[in-house]
């Protein structure tokens, strides 16, 4: 805003210690997710300023001057998001990468809990019913003293949901039983409980990782119509 011109030294108006990051993604083979999340901490606000911009770019080859696909990601302090049943891009590409630049950046790093970039399962019969059963758990410690005072130490806080499936047809079942194979009990997978925002101001908050708190329970109902109950805690 002010002509230096001359000066002998120069104070610049603001401060910029983050410029630009990427984080490069080569999945070997050409490949049109139809997901993508950048998580942060369950517990405190992603560590990447509101300010920040934040870019999902694919390419066929590893070359970012002109990528194929470039979309931008809101905003969210639960992390950011992107969705579509049909495909992120309407081509597969093989390098994907996200491009952060956060100008207003304080630590000079940005800082993400897990990202997520693939498939979902869809789903064309089966659903799960209401209600939609969600505990909050805190894992802090409390103890209550005999003068009646209680005294505490602060650990992190998740939840443990119950997902009932019903009417779903023989591939879907299929589809899960396989889902179940790949991760057991001991491997996170993401579940993105309300991407159109039905019944919440934020698709963010119900984008979760999550594991297995038990192995899932399966029932054959009728011809081609099976139904599923999931116990799954969010990994945080």
């Amino acid at each position: 805003a002010t002509n230096k011109t001359g000066s002998t030294s120069y104070i610049a108006e603001s401060l910029r210690i983050h410029t630009e990051e990427t984080i490069l993604i080569d999945l070997g083979t050409a490949f049109n997710p139809k997901s993508f999340g950048l998580f942060g901490p369950r517990n405190e606000p992603v560590r990447i300023s509101s300010t920040a911009t934040v870019t999902l770019q694919a390419n066929a080859s590893d070359s970012w001057t002109s990528p194929a696909y470039s979309a931008a990601v809101p905003y969210s302090e639960f992390g950011f998001f992107l969705n579509s049943t049909t495909g992120l891009h309407s081509i597969a590409l093989r390098y994907w990468r996200i491009k952060i630049v956060d100008l207003d950046n304080s630590r000079g790093y940005v800082e993400a809990s897990s990202i997520f970039l693939g498939q979902h399962i869809a789903l064309t019969q089966g659903c799960p019913q209401f209600p939609l059963n969600i505990d909050e758990v805190d894992l802090s410690e409390v103890t209550q003293a005999t003068s009646g005072g209680r005294f505490s130490t602060s650990y992190g806080k998740t939840a443990r949901l119950n997902l009932d499936w019903q009417f779903l047809t023989k591939s879907e079942i299929e589809e899960f039983r396989d889902l179940f194979t790949e991760v057991g009990l001991g491997y996170q997978f993401h579940i993105f409980l309300d991407p159109d925002e039905a019944f919440s101001t934020d698709l963010a908050r119900w984008s979760l990782q999550v594991c297995f708190d038990q192995a899932p329970s399966i029932s054959l109902d009728g011809p081609n119509r099976f139904s599923s109950s999931w116990d799954l805690v969010e990994d945080v």
